[in-house]
């Protein structure tokens, strides 16, 4: 049976100097779970636009299943500048669509059936959305075999200490930076040695199963809570930009998790599939065949 995916949170125009693409990291994870052969659905909010409109059409295009919920308020849209190495810097456009996010018996039934969620604090910026968010989470932890993956994705401001507790205590798997493991660290785990033992630290603090850190260049590390780590130096690649290289690991870590592999497996995989995304300048790209492949 083909497995349920769903990210939830942010849809949103990334613009580049160069022109606008399509982006968003929960919205980034979902397009990348559906080229990899999962039923991938997006709860989203775009507005009554041109901006909205063209979404619509995108992920029509793209086989997501998105429950989009249109209102009032504009589409989102991110400004995007990369320096000499790709790295992003974004500045967030304020009281756009996805921060007015509704939950509804439909989001409650697209909850009850999820295999897998992803999120991040992003869209938790607003009151309303942050607390559509919780409620669907709360959902999904009902089921016991469902997967709950906070992608921390620290973004300017829009986070607080009791923003992230609350999160972290409603996921099982997490997924952070070299940067954001720091804050974390800065929060809750002053006294915690190396990269190691802060992720071991913070397993135990919240009663987690795995976490995955991602230092860029300098390669990942997967700590599970049954003792088990994986570590992967990075690919020498030439860099086109790291925009959505973090969403594109984490869809295909989950893609390896949810088809039963075995822990440095998906970890190959979460390296594989953003690798190929830092190859090409965008977060949404269309996955080769022989790519695709390797999951299956």
């Amino acid at each position: 049976m083909v497995k349920t995916v769903v990210g939830i949170g942010e849809v949103l125009w990334d613009v580049f100097p160069q022109g606008k693409r399509l982006g968003g990291a929960p919205a980034n994870f979902a397009w990348n779970m559906a080229q990899l052969g999962f039923r991938a659905r997006l709860l989203t909010a775009v507005g009554r636009d041109e901006g909205g409109r063209e979404i619509l059409r995108e992920l029509s295009s793209a086989g997501l299943d998105a429950d989009v919920q249109q209102t009032d308020y504009p589409t989102g849209s991110v400004q995007v500048e990369t320096d000499a190495a790709g790295v992003p810097t974004y500045r967030f456009r304020a009281d756009v669509a996805w921060d007015h996010l509704r939950f509804t018996e439909a989001e409650a039934a697209m909850a009850a059936s999820a295999d897998c969620v992803c999120y991040g604090t992003l869209a938790s910026r607003s009151a309303g959305t942050a607390r559509s968010l919780e409620a669907f989470l709360q959902v999904v932890a009902r089921r016991r075999t469902a997967c709950r993956v906070f992608d921390v994705n620290l973004r300017q401001d829009f986070y607080s200490r009791e923003l992230i507790e609350r999160l972290l205590g409603l996921s099982d798997v997490v997924k952070v930076n070299e940067e954001e493991l720091e804050i974390l660290a800065g929060m809750w785990l002053p006294g915690a040695g190396d990269r190691e033992e802060k992720c071991r630290e913070l397993l135990a603090r919240f009663g987690l199963r795995l976490v995955v850190l991602t230092c860029g260049g300098q390669g990942s590390l997967v700590v599970c809570s049954d003792g088990e780590i994986s570590r992967k130096s990075s690919p020498v690649i030439e860099i086109a930009d790291t925009v959505g290289a973090g969403d594109a690991f984490t869809a295909g870590f989950c893609a390896g998790l949810l088809g039963g592999k075995r822990l440095e497996r998906c970890h190959e995989l979460g390296v594989e599939l953003a690798s190929f995304v830092c190859s090409r300048p965008g977060a949404m790209q269309q996955i080769p065949q022989a790519l695709r492949e390797k999951f299956f």
